[in-house]
């Protein structure tokens, strides 16, 4: 399934932005920070955010297990530095297209890790003021 994203008035964009893997809320009030911060890292989908030079900005703690790295060695490295040879894969086109064309798209995939397992996955791909949102599940 893709479709354009609706930019119209009805939509409503993701307050904040994102430092160094934290959400920021529009109003500065840090226990609205540390709500926003809390649902992300406790979701049971993969959350993935990319800026728009692919540069991981936010991993929640089941992106964490799905991607077999912490966050803290991916945040603010490209995607395809950390995933040798993405740039040939589905995945890869799709995040692109959906930073260039601000469009949404869901489809499934069959990652193969570097030792040699695989795992399917449901993708969402969505655009955000930051870059785009990548939900795993």
């Amino acid at each position: 399934m893709k479709r354009k994203m609706d930019t119209g008035s009805g939509v409503k964009k993701v307050p904040g932005q994102r430092k160094e893997g934290r959400l920021t809320a529009p109003s500065g009030d840090p226990e609205r920070e540390n709500f926003y911060s809390f649902i992300l890292d406790n979701m049971l989908v993969g959350c993935h955010i990319l800026g728009f030079d692919l540069r991981y900005i936010y991993l929640n703690k089941t992106a964490e297990l799905h991607d077999r790295f912490p966050a803290a060695e991916v945040l603010g490295r490209k995607f395809a530095d950390i995933w040798p040879g993405i740039e040939s894969s589905i995945v890869y086109r799709e995040i692109d297209r959906c930073l260039k064309e601000r469009c949404v798209t869901h489809f499934e995939n069959r990652w193969f890790y570097p030792d040699g397992t695989d795992k399917w996955f449901n993708i969402s791909i969505q655009p955000i003021p930051e870059g785009v949102l990548v939900l795993t599940f």
